[in-house]
This record gives C-alpha cells, structure tokens and sequence, in this order.
C-alpha cells in the first residue's frame, strides 16, 4: 500500500500514527494544528496510552477518519498558543486535557448533552487534528475543556484524571449508588480501580472487586474494595451472588473478553439494579444483551467518557484534598515521544505487570 506518511505541505512535527489496521508507525512530517480564535495548542508533557487505543488500532473501522493520523487521547502539558477569544488560558500554563473534547457550541449542549457528533477523541475531529501522541496537540474551545493543574499537583495524577478517573466517576454518577449499597466491580483495570475508588466516594458498602491480577487487588483494597473476587476460582456471578447474600445493587462492567461480560453484570444485579458498561468491545458483532426477562426492571446504560473542564476541575479538587491518588495506577514510566509504541504494547497484555504505563515528552517528574 502507499505509505500515508508521504510528505505533505506544512508537516512540522512527529506523532505516532495508526498507518493500517494493526499497525502503527513513528511519522515526522505531520501537519501542525491551527489554532482558531477559541482554541488552544499544547505540548504534550506527558501521555497514558489505553486500552481503547489498542482497540481503535486493530478495529479502526470503529472511529471513521482515524487512519492516517496521530491517535491518543490522555495528555497533560503546557500551552503553547492560545487563540483571540481565550479569556482564562496563556501561554506557559500547565494544563490537563480531558479525552473527550467536546464542542460546547451546539444544540446538543443547550440541551444538556455536550458529546456532539464532532466531539474529538482517539484523533478525531471536526476538522481532523492529529490525537494526542504528537508532539502539539490540538484543544477545542479551550476555555470550556483545558483545566489548569494547581503546583500540588503531579504530572502523573493529573493525566490519570483526563480519562481514567472522569470515565470511571460518570459510570458511578450513573449508577445511582446509595450509602450503603453493594457494588460489584468487574475488571479492576485501570478504569476498574478508578470505578472502586469513585463507589467508595459515592459512599458504598460492600464492593466487590473483581479480577485476576494480585497486584490489582492490593490496589483496590487501597482504594475502598471490601471483597475479592478471582475469575480463576469459577463462575464471578455464583461468587457475588453467594457472598452477597444475593445480588448486588449495581454492577460496573469495566473489562471482559467479550460483550458476555455484560450479561454476568445483569445476572449477578437485583431487580431495579443498575448495571453501567464502561468497557469497550469494538471488535466483535453486536450481541444481545441478556435474556429478555434479566433486563425487566433493571436500568442498564453504557457510558462515554464525560468530561470537560468543570469535571476536571471537580477530579483535580478531590486529589489536591487527598480524597484519592489516582497515581497508583501508575506501573511504568518511559521517556520520550518514541516510547509510545511500546507503552501501548504494554497496554496490549504484553506485561501482566503493567496497569498503566506513562510516557514522558519532556523531563520525568
């Protein structure tokens, strides 16, 4: 095939661009992003490759446009330019970046419902910037969705807020959880230990972690998990169900092999339950969800991440306060634009070892 890296006019910096399904490659002739008069650019300062992006990779079909592009999505930096219209940002300001940036300015929002159809996230935009893994970085409506990081505050638990946290804290907002309530946490990933750490906050009793990994369930019981729940040990909904003296009262569906995941969510759930997916399963054909009658008088929502610079602000606010240290889910750390390829090789189960790996565009630390 011809190579989508080609030169092309005004290509001034290098990004990590996903060339074909399965493969991505280092390019260093990508167009610069323009910033508009409500816009700002960053330098990315350090990046958190995830696992969407090892989906988008071998599924680019899920997000049309992304082909041909840096990709990414978590990024924390420092303003660069800054356009005409922004009041509250300048250059030199050390930011975080939500992963979904969304555009403010529609019908969409008045209505209450910021995610527009020309939201940018995994490298796609309105006007088809580069993603996040290149060396600047494109910020729509900067006001509305930069955040700037208060000096208490560590490059490592900020950008863990950009995706990570916000995902998993809209999934428990959803939920509904009373004090008290029982939760079941399926996949204790990175976006399963978040969702503990929300469920406790949101004032949860029991909350069932469930995973593999010993090193996940040390770090969920750091973060509020009450009970552990081993894959390896049979059937996790006989398992919740037995310690639980029946069904929970919500279940968080972060990880699984397949979209089956999410019937185990809805069988292992009380009636008028709630069952939240957080996961994505973007390679496979669409299954039912469950039988007919496991989904009577449950309420089930798939979430996206939601997340803008009042949320940002909001995450920002709990960690500065101790509330919670998002850095935990921190297990490696490599330096430099071209270590992104390997930091996503990491995310893609090449390191069992691995929850989250960070990679630094400038100085580590």
């Amino acid at each position: 095939m011809v190579s989508v890296l080609k030169e092309s006019e005004g290509a001034k910096m290098k990004g990590l661009v996903l060339v074909e399904k399965g493969r991505v490659e280092m390019g260093d002739n990508l167009p610069e992003p323009k910033c508009g008069p409500y816009d700002a650019i960053i330098k990315p300062h350090i990046v958190a490759p995830c696992t969407s992006d090892t989906h988008i990779i071998e599924n680019p079909h899920a997000v049309p446009g992304c082909l041909g592009k840096a990709i990414g999505h978590e990024t924390c930096g420092y303003v660069v330019e800054v356009g005409s219209e922004v009041k509250d940002f300048k250059i030199g300001d050390r930011v975080a970046v939500g992963a979904a940036i969304n555009n403010f300015r529609t019908k969409e929002a008045q209505a209450g419902y910021a995610r527009a159809h020309n939201m940018t996230v995994y490298g796609k935009a309105e006007n088809w910037q580069q993603g996040a893994f290149a060396e600047k970085y494109f910020v729509f409506d900067a006001d509305m969705n930069l955040a700037k990081i208060p000096e208490s505050i560590t490059w490592e638990q900020a950008v863990m807020l950009t995706d990570m946290a916000s995902t998993s804290f809209e999934g428990i907002r959803n939920a509904n959880i009373r004090f008290g309530d029982s939760v079941a946490v399926i996949g204790i990933g990175a976006i399963g230990l978040m969702a503990v750490a929300a469920a406790a906050l949101a004032g949860a009793g029991r909350i069932y972690a469930i995973g593999s990994r010993q090193l996940c369930f040390d770090i969920a019981k750091e973060y509020g998990a009450t009970d552990f729940i081993s894959y390896r040990d049979g059937d996790i909904v006989q398992q919740v169900v037995t310690a639980n003296d029946g069904p929970v009262d919500s279940a968080i569906v972060c990880g699984g092999k397949d979209s089956s995941t999410i019937n185990q969510g809805l069988f292992m759930t009380k009636k008028n339950g709630t069952v939240i997916n957080l996961a994505s399963f973007m390679g496979e054909e669409a299954k039912p969800l469950a039988y007919y009658g496991f989904l009577m008088d449950k309420t089930f929502k798939s979430v996206l991440v939601d997340v803008n610079r009042e949320i940002l602000e909001r995450l920002l606010t709990l960690v500065e306060l101790g509330r919670f240290s998002p850095e935990k889910l921190v297990t490696h750390r490599l330096e430099g634009i071209e270590s992104t390829e390997e930091a996503l090789h990491m995310m893609n189960g090449a390191n069992r070892d691995c929850i989250k790996p960070v990679v630094y565009y400038g100085p580590i630390g």
